[in-house]
This record gives C-alpha cells, sequence and structure tokens, in this order.
C-alpha cells in the first residue's frame, strides 16, 4: 500500500461545496462511469486535504460533485503502478456553465 495526499487550494470559487473523491480500477472506454462503479475515498473541504491509502497496482482517481442525487465528475486522473507516496494538488475554476469544476493541476 501507498499513501496519496490531495490538497485542495483555497478559492474564491465553489468555496462553500466540497469535492468527493472516489476510485476505480479500471476505465473501459465507451462506457458511463456511475457512482456504483466506483470506492468512496473521502471528501475535501476548500483549503484542506485528504490523506488515504491506495493499493500499488494502477489505479484511476476521480473528482466528483455529489449533491442532491446528481453524480457529476469533474476530474479523472490515472495514477500508474508504483510504491511512491503520491502528492496530487487541485483547485475548482470558474465555469458557472459546468458547476464551477475541480481540476487536478
Amino acid at each position: 500500500m501507498r499513501k496519496i495526499v490531495i490538497n485542495r487550494l483555497k478559492s474564491v470559487v465553489g468555496c462553500a461545496g466540497k469535492i468527493n473523491i472516489y476510485s476505480i480500477d479500471k476505465i473501459e472506454e465507451d462506457k458511463i462511469i456511475t457512482k456504483d462503479m466506483c470506492a468512496y475515498l473521502g471528501s475535501i473541504k476548500n483549503g484542506m486535504n485528504l490523506e488515504v491509502e491506495i493499493p500499488e497496482e494502477e489505479i484511476t482517481i476521480i473528482a466528483a460533485y455529489d449533491n442532491l442525487g446528481v453524480f457529476m465528475i469533474t476530474d479523472i486522473l490515472v495514477i500508474p503502478n508504483g510504491c511512491e507516496d503520491i502528492i496530487l494538488y487541485g483547485k475548482t475554476k470558474l465555469n458557472p456553465f459546468k458547476g464551477n469544476p475541480f481540476k487536478f493541476i
């Protein structure tokens, strides 16, 4: 097992909401990702961070809003095989048409 730390940088955009982080083992092409396919890792508030353990195999990390029964993916990141700890940064971006998405930097 290795550790992943996701730091959410402070931003006025989307500051009141929290972003949920999920993991999924494998994404098949042309398949719609649903909440049932994902494992919940935690949520991050503005300016906070999330530290969890993940397997050493390749894994896909998903940042999504999960409000009022709507599962909206904002960013996807594939973490390759390895045993080193990983530190990621992300921030919400101003785009009201897409719900001010959270993006990994």
